[in-house]
């Protein structure tokens, strides 16, 4: 599952920046290096909870750099900081910083690079979609290695995927977005917008957000073949970010917005953006979390990964980020989808494990192709 060009892209973050540069750094990697690893990092192995909580305690802080609108950004860092303290028994100055960063395909590159030049990762924790670590885990540098999660118990054993390589925490529902004041009959699939009503009324994003999920789910030739259509469709292309600019009017819906967060904190204020699952594009996708192997505080990256799955956590992610994980039982995203069934949906679930299990997943050249499509620059 993932997002934008590709999915790549920061559920808030979105830059402009296409997987096509990430791909590049990848391509740079894998002819310059025949190593399995490259330097920096702290050495850590854990076997046991206490062992994990021990070293992080020895090790003093977290450094955390990822989009602002991941996992609550600057409003919802603080919480779960105090809760992760509190949960695990660490000293009240155990610090917990944390950056607003750049796209998930300039931070993978990033980290790419960082691990060839032996330097410590920027970030302690890398959370990106599993497109992105697909793209990271064929590079030729080995930048996160299979880990031992029997110790953390919070964390459901589907939720570890890639071999242990990174646990998926977030669930994400491509979706569509409509301003309910303007749209009395809003589209109920991804074909719809198609319609010569919808003409120059909707947006869509300028890095293809969910359209490389799109394309494995209903085939690429055919997905190639909707957004060429798509695209004539559109009243301009705006990041997910910026879903106000359908809320006051200036488009009617944005197609597809990364996910349906957003959306659900607005309607919570009590305003008019409202979201539907579309029959044709009914997918999942997960914020996949890793420790790279650059990490300068592994343990403690490892630790607040656990975290994050506990009860409390989820709790606290959904009431400031409105969302959680389908693989923790009771969470509402669970009961959102569950819901979605019910009603017939069918979802297809692009996690890590389903994005490493295809083949045919699509290539970097196709992504582009996407991408310049969409953007009408080819």
């Amino acid at each position: 599952m993932q997002n934008g060009v590709f999915l790549l892209m920061n559920r808030r973050v979105r830059s402009t920046v296409t997987l096509v540069v990430l791909a590049m750094v990848m391509a740079t990697a894998a002819c310059s290096s025949s190593v399995g690893s490259a330097g920096g990092g702290a050495k850590f192995t854990a076997s046991s909870l206490s062992q994990v909580v021990q070293q992080a305690k020895q090790e003093g802080q977290l450094n955390l750099v990822w989009g602002e609108g991941v996992l609550g950004g600057t409003k919802g860092l603080p919480k779960l900081a105090e809760g992760f303290r509190k949960h695990f028994g660490l000293p009240a100055d155990f610090k917990v910083s944390f950056t607003p960063g750049p796209s998930q395909a300039q931070m993978a590159a990033s980290l790419d690079q960082e691990v060839q030049a032996g330097q410590n990762s920027t970030s302690d924790i890398m959370i990106a979609y599993p497109a992105v670590f697909r793209m990271l885990l064929g590079a030729g540098v080995t930048v996160f290695k299979p880990e031992d999660w029997s110790w953390a118990t919070d964390i459901p054993k589907p939720a570890v995927q890639g071999g242990g390589v990174a646990v998926a925490v977030v669930t994400s529902i491509p979706v569509i977005t409509y301003n309910s004041k303007k749209v009395t009959d809003p589209p109920k699939s991804m074909q719809d917008l198609l319609a010569p009503r919808w003409k120059g009324r909707v947006a869509s994003t300028p890095y293809a957000s969910n359209f490389p999920n799109f394309a494995a789910t209903i085939g690429q030739d055919q997905a190639l073949s909707y957004i060429t259509a798509f695209s004539k469709q559109l009243g301009g292309l705006i990041p997910c970010t910026e879903d106000n600019r359908v809320l006051s009017g200036e488009f009617d819906a944005l197609a597809f917005d990364c996910d349906q967060s957003t959306t659900l904190e607005n309607m919570r204020a009590g305003g008019a953006l409202r979201y539907v699952i579309p029959s044709d594009a009914a997918m999942l996708t997960q914020y996949m979390l890793g420790t790279p192997v650059n990490s300068a505080h592994p343990a403690a990256a490892q630790l607040f990964i656990d975290y994050l799955m506990t009860r409390e956590a989820q709790d606290t992610l959904w009431n400031v980020a409105a969302g959680d994980s389908v693989f923790v039982k009771g969470s509402n995203i669970e009961k959102l989808v569950a819901a979605s069934q019910a009603d017939g949906v069918t979802f297809h679930d692009w996690d890590l494990d389903a994005v490493l299990a295809d083949k045919d997943w699509p290539s970097s050249e196709y992504l582009q192709n996407q991408v310049s499509i969409l953007t009408k620059t080819k």
